[in-house]
């Protein structure tokens, strides 16, 4: 049963409705405290939650609500830890230790504590002694205390935008491919679909800018993106569709009008170097899915709209399911004669579990950040990957060594692997037997052929946003958690 990871999703709720404003401090007190004695009830009669008793959702789960409970019940509880001190990690020592003395009023040990202040600042709390602290944390698996506070800094950082809702304006922009390479049937069907919806679309100055790279000059494209960030009465703003070239623009934008102006921005494929740039340099959550383009797809468009409603028009969380069949002809050309296959559902390769950031999506794209101060920390990140028919397994295999020669590959939760176009000609035996020989991957679930990518139908995903990963030979499971 799983009691404690039940009861760690009240408590994760109730912080949650707190921190929107939902329910009064007072009211909030309360209810902690009530979850509180219910953990203590259940360590009562089922014991406390050591890593030798459980699975790893229910320990972690124990942990996480023994660091919530008020002084008088941590005090009880931390005695029964601390004379099994065996049965959990080093690292939960750490942070129960510090959480401990902290609600005593003393210094903490080894810095793993700290609160956020009303504006959002950081402030971590006093050290008793700070000499040979990093040998001390190392000692226990804890990362060192100048990358553990700029991770927490960096985590701290994340906005999501508000949630598109009927009446809002939304702005369609060209990062990389012009709008005039859109035929006038997908606008057409485009613009009825964003008029179902209630949302009022309009468009960037320089759409219709054409060059000899099917694109427009950078100065075109930035002053676009730039205009529709600064509008406050745009609330979306949504890429015409992919290309090749959106990372020229990443050193001339201006950060501070994204920052500033959070807003939903949405786009696939190129526009995946700005999407994850955007969100290392301001934090702000953007969207992984269908672009404007793709809004003009007359048939077998449902489960593509599903999941943009579900991520962009919702605050819930949601699991992600395999679509019934997919396609990969071309529909653009086409939009009567469509060539349906049946999903096969998904490819379980390596099992696990994982809660992590999601970053990624086009993986040739997100490669393009290596080096730059554009690329997002990858620690505690779900890597979604995919790429297109020019990739084939053996380009696709060389990108994903690239990113596990990051210095913090070491650190990443999980890997989700978007369907193949099957002009990529992947074969599913092949792809079993790269993931397969990579030691780095052992570690951790591979979950392939999820519906993002190059085909259709699409999911929409956050960038920046949280997801909870299992893959398991009985049942697997993908759920966006925060969007």
């Amino acid at each position: 049963m799983n009691f404690y990871s039940d009861l760690l999703k009240k408590d994760q709720r109730l912080i949650k409705d707190f921190k929107r404003g939902l329910i009064s401090k007072d009211k909030f007190r309360k209810e902690s405290l009530k979850l509180s004695e219910v953990f203590l009830e259940l360590i009562r009669k089922n014991g406390y939650p050591f890593r030798d008793k459980v699975n790893k959702k229910e320990y972690e789960a124990g942990i996480i609500l023994t660091l919530h409970l008020p002084i008088k019940h941590l005090e009880l509880v931390s005695n029964i830890i601390f004379q099994f001190p065996d049965k959990i990690f080093p690292k939960d020592v750490a942070f129960i230790t510090d959480k401990l003395k902290v609600q005593r009023g003393e210094r903490q040990v080894y810095g793993t504590q700290y609160k956020v202040k009303f504006n959002g600042e950081i402030e971590f709390l006093p050290i008793e002694n700070e000499k040979n602290l990093n040998e001390k944390r190392r000692a226990l698996g804890l990362e060192s205390i100048q990358n553990y506070e700029k991770r927490i800094k960096d985590n701290m950082k994340i906005t999501f935008p508000n949630k598109l809702k009927r009446g809002d304006k939304v702005v369609v922009v060209a990062p990389s491919d012009s709008l005039s390479l859109i035929s006038k049937e997908m606008r057409l069907i485009a613009d009825e679909r964003f008029g179902n919806m209630g949302l009022k679309l309009s468009f960037g100055k320089h759409v219709e800018e054409l060059d000899e790279f099917d694109s427009s000059s950078i100065e075109s494209r930035v002053s676009d993106l730039h205009h529709a960030f600064s509008d406050k009465s745009v609330k979306g703003v949504f890429a015409v569709i992919g290309g090749f070239n959106c990372n020229q623009l990443l050193r001339y934008l201006n950060w501070d009008i994204i920052k500033n102006n959070p807003k939903v921005f949405i786009g696939y494929s190129d526009t995946t170097a700005l999407q994850n740039a955007i969100y290392a340099k301001t934090g702000l959550v953007t969207y992984s899915g269908p672009a404007y383009s793709t809004f003009g797809q007359k048939l077998h468009f449902d489960y593509t709209l599903e999941y943009f409603k579900k991520c962009l028009l919702n605050n819930e969380e949601f699991n992600i399911l395999p679509s019934e069949s997919w396609s990969d002809d071309r529909w653009y050309l086409d939009q009567e004669n469509r060539k349906l296959l049946k999903n096969d559902g998904w490819l379980i390769i390596n099992s696990g579990e994982a809660r992590g950031t999601i970053l990624g999506a086009n993986i040739c794209t997100f490669n393009l950040l290596q080096g730059t101060e554009y690329l997002p920390n990858i620690s505690d990140s779900i890597l979604f990957l995919e790429d297109d028919a020019e990739s084939k397994l053996v380009n696709f295999n060389r990108d994903l060594q690239s990113i596990i020669h990051l210095p913090n590959f070491d650190k990443v939760k999980g890997i989700v692997i978007g369907r193949f176009q099957n002009g990529s000609e992947v074969r599913t035996s092949h792809l079993i037997k790269i993931i397969k020989s990579i030691k780095e991957l052992d570690r951790i679930p591979v979950l392939a052929n999820v519906d993002f990518g190059h085909t259709s139908p699409m999911i929409t995903f956050p960038i920046g946003g949280k997801a909870q990963l299992i893959v398991s030979d009985k049942k697997s499971s993908l759920k966006i958690v925060a969007h």
